[in-house]
């Protein structure tokens, strides 16, 4: 790209992202059919290339650099309602907490800015396609959430 920057290609796979949910929006179209989708949709100019080069105009991306448009793409609108339900629930451990008069309180607060932070995050970046970012956000919020847990049985049992 004539740019050094990273939107133009972004906002390339994001409509690809966005026609590959139309095509399929129900089951998504594979966790692993994302790169021969977007090849396809550049030969048909359904979208530009994202590099200048014919032997891999999709420049070999296989994740759509949006977590929400990346689930949604390749598991469908079940897929996408799995993980923000798997969130709900965290954050809602984390919100109940916020009640608390002990440290829960404190895991609490961290526990939801572990959440905002990585919806933001998620906003431009995959985290489930890169292991560290995956290990790291779930142990954090596992580790808060089982903190949170232990404590509340603590005051059940006394």
């Amino acid at each position: 790209w004539k740019s050094s920057g990273s939107i133009i290609p972004r906002l390339i796979i994001w409509n690809g992202s966005v026609n590959m949910i139309k095509k399929e929006p129900y089951r998504g179209i594979g966790l692993d059919k994302f790169n021969d989708n977007l090849v396809e949709q550049i030969r048909n100019k359904k979208i530009p290339p994202i590099k200048l080069d014919p032997l891999n105009p999709s420049a070999g991306f296989n994740h759509a650099h949006n977590q929400y448009l990346d689930i949604y793409a390749k598991t469908g609108i079940y897929g996408l309602i799995f993980f923000l339900l798997t969130m709900l629930i965290y954050f809602k451990i984390f919100y109940n907490s916020l009640a608390a008069k002990d440290h829960s309180l404190i895991f609490g607060i961290l526990g939801i800015t572990t959440i905002l932070s990585y919806f933001a995050f998620m906003l431009t970046h995959v985290v489930f396609a890169h292991q560290q970012s995956t290990l790291f956000m779930l142990y954090t919020l596992t580790i808060f959430a089982s903190i949170i847990s232990n404590r509340i049985n603590l005051e059940g049992s006394r």
